[in-house]
């Protein structure tokens, strides 16, 4: 029993490695593609307007939803790449602040952050 265990564990793993050298790595599989954004309200961060988030789409243009927050290590790491997607010119830029500290996210604003019409979500 003691020798069958590791030896079926490892089966297991190697199965597992096996069917994953078939996938492909770049693609990135969402069931939210193509589908419409769910209905949701937030204000916007600099006019302090509530608004619909649905509203902020333009049917012509691709649109990237961009989830951030002025505490996030990985939304300061991302920025750079963010802003060179933000310049393409069919491509629509929505920003969602989220579970943050208003006064905070308008500061992290301050310094030229943002890349896309954004909103403050409170969650």
């Amino acid at each position: 029993m003691k020798k069958i265990l590791p030896l079926a564990l490892f089966v297991i793993l190697a199965g597992f490695l096996y069917l994953s050298l078939d996938s492909n790595p770049r693609k990135l599989p969402s069931p939210l593609v193509g589908k419409i954004f769910p209905v949701t309200t937030g204000t916007e961060l600099f006019s302090e307007e509530s608004i619909k988030l649905n509203d902020l789409f333009i049917n012509e243009k691709f649109s990237l939803v961009n989830v951030w927050a002025s505490w996030c290590v990985t939304c300061r790491a991302e920025h750079s790449t963010i802003m060179k997607i933000a310049k393409s010119e069919n491509l629509q830029m929505i920003g969602i602040n989220y579970k943050d500290v208003y006064a905070d996210a308008m500061f992290y604003g301050a310094d030229g952050h943002f890349h896309c019409q954004t909103c403050h979500v409170l969650n």
